[in-house]
């Protein structure tokens, strides 16, 4: 079964998904007390003016999006999907149990875009 899009949007925090659970299997990224998964990260900070320092701010909007596109298919836009979209802070961590798990769940998202093509 296909994961539902988008994982993140607005002010859903930066982690996803948010109880801890892995994205494919959700099955708890706890394991006796300790907390253990692989991930995807990406996003923006706000930095001072000289460039030394940054931080999140709720100003920046986060956004990942996969997609495929032909001159062919002009007419009908890109095969698109939106992962995450307008995530306040602009910061971002996707979150599975192992690298199988995020394998199996990135291979999804490609053949749905092959899907949609």
């Amino acid at each position: 079964m296909m994961a539902e899009f988008p994982v993140m949007s607005g002010a859903d925090g930066h982690f996803a998904p948010a109880d801890m659970t892995c994205l494919k299997c959700h099955r708890s990224l706890e394991h006796g007390g300790v907390t253990s998964f692989v991930y995807l990260s990406g996003g923006a900070m706000l930095m001072s003016e000289n460039r030394t320092t940054g931080h999140a701010d709720d100003r920046l909007s986060g956004f990942l999006s996969i997609g495929s596109w032909s001159e062919r298919e002009m007419d009908r836009g890109p095969a698109l999907i939106d992962i995450i979209t307008n995530l306040t802070g602009g910061q971002f961590s996707i979150q599975w149990c192992s690298v199988d798990c995020m394998r199996q769940w990135l291979l999804g998202v490609l053949a749905e875009i092959e899907r949609r093509a």
